[in-house]
């Protein structure tokens, strides 16, 4: 049977009316809602590093104090430079890769995770998942000691 293609372009120049009608109504909202989120939803400060505040400590102990002030995550650079605005000495030939190295412990520690291309804090609730996990296998663990006992 062949194809009623003007029915077919009836029928898509329909569907294109739709959309276009839909995108008139989202785009006329848009100005509403962009000033509802600057009335309700100022813009966020980024934390202020006081100079010398991380003199005296290692990168591995400045580095969350860098992160928990931090609403977006931080790149490897960015952590970097805020360690040293903040007195962090290092005698390391290559600081930034001084600090990727050490952001990776970290890490492996369960401190802090990787977001994209940047770090952050784990959050309470992150920290808490993982002492259940640990608490659940433990549990289990015991269960299987006792069933083969």
């Amino acid at each position: 049977m062949p194809a009623d293609y003007d029915q077919v372009l009836k029928d898509l120049d329909e569907q294109i009316g739709k959309l276009e009608a839909e995108i008139a109504t989202l785009k006329a909202g848009r100005p509403t809602i962009v000033v509802l989120r600057n009335k309700y939803n100022p813009p966020i400060q980024r934390a202020s590093l006081i100079p010398g505040q991380f003199a005296g400590m290692g990168p591995t102990d400045a580095i969350p104090l860098v992160l928990k002030g931090e609403v977006f995550p931080l790149t490897t650079a960015e952590v970097a430079d805020k360690l040293q605005a903040g007195g962090v000495n290092s005698k390391a030939k290559d600081f930034p890769a001084s600090v990727s190295a050490t952001l990776g412990q970290l890490r492996d520690k369960g401190i802090i995770v990787r977001v994209g291309e940047g770090w952050r804090l784990k959050t309470n609730g992150e920290v808490l998942e993982e002492v259940a996990a640990d608490l659940a296998r433990t549990k289990a663990m015991k269960d299987i000691a006792i069933m083969n006992f």
